[in-house]
């Protein structure tokens, strides 16, 4: 219901901005979505983004498989300590080495806790900031082609418009300028 909403109020401010707008009026679209799928230097920074996430996905691993054995070293204690058939002096001795194995195990877990926030943390941030330095480039070559076309808007047509003409798609262009062809 809220698309439709939103939908219908882009398309009630559409249509009093067009009945405004002069009727010699330019308007051109770009496919954003496209242009962001074939342009070389995002996907280039795609892979070493994905790169980075699989690095940090083996570190994770690695932590959590060290708290996975200290884990089962607990429950080993655990279960030594619990045996009947030992003496209470080494029952007693096992009880202090779960304790001591337990401590650690709390701590490792903090540790991979707060290794998981932290990668997750760089990780978004990375990408929040090459999605923004994407866009800029992409802003930058579509405002150079809509000059060079003399146009007076150019539109999402993905998220913005009902129909386009493809004649007045500039997509393909602003992939050749941001890949640097001509």
């Amino acid at each position: 219901m809220k698309k439709l909403v939103s939908i219908s109020l882009f398309s009630c401010v559409f249509a009093a901005c067009a009945a405004a707008w002069p009727s010699s009026a330019k308007i051109l679209s770009v496919d954003v979505q496209k242009v962001f799928d074939n342009f070389e230097k995002a996907k280039t920074i795609q892979g070493a983004y994905n790169e980075a996430v699989t690095v940090a996905d083996k570190e994770l691993r690695g932590m959590y498989e060290e708290v996975v054995k200290i884990n089962d070293e607990v429950k080993d204690l655990q279960s030594k300590s619990d045996n009947s058939a030992l003496t209470d002096t080494a029952r007693s001795k096992f009880k202090v080495e779960v304790s001591t194995k337990t401590e650690e195990l709390r701590k490792k877990d903090m540790e991979f806790g707060q290794l998981r926030q932290d990668l997750n943390k760089k990780l978004t941030d990375r990408r929040q900031s090459e999605i923004a330095e994407q866009v800029k480039e992409l802003e930058a070559a579509v405002t150079e082609i809509a000059k060079e076309k003399k146009a007076d808007i150019v539109i999402n047509k993905l998220t913005a418009a009902i129909y386009v003409d493809e004649s007045l798609d500039i997509s393909d262009l602003v992939i050749a300028k941001l890949n640097g062809q001509k």
